[in-house]
């Protein structure tokens, strides 16, 4: 799973996160990818708010050729801009690798 682009800036009233799905090996059934957004405030370096959203449920084929894109739109709240977005990806059984079972997009690296 990777991070692969975003719409929206810092002062917009919305930003949405693109992440690229994939699978290897074997078929993945029942996958749950988890996501969550983080706010940080223009003002406050210290305040940081986190908001899950909800679960996406899929299933990928062996060697997926192509990769299955998802979506993820944060909404800041007045004062706020989105400062990091994750996805998890929880697999079920059969998982032959779960390192790349994560990808994060930040404001720092835009990527």
């Amino acid at each position: 799973m990777t991070a692969t682009g975003h719409s929206g800036g810092l002062h917009d009233s919305y930003m949405t996160v693109a992440f690229d799905v994939t699978n290897k090996y074997q078929p993945a059934n029942n996958v749950q990818l988890k996501s969550h957004c983080n706010f940080r405030q223009f003002n406050d370096n210290a305040y940081h708010r986190t908001e899950t959203k909800p679960t996406i449920g899929i299933s990928l084929l062996a060697n997926q050729p192509v990769p299955v894109p998802e979506l993820v739109t944060c909404i800041p709240n007045s004062g706020e801009y989105v400062s990091s977005v994750v996805m998890v990806a929880e697999v079920p059984v059969g998982d032959s690798d779960p390192s790349n079972n994560a990808a994060a997009w930040d404001t720092v690296t835009g990527k």
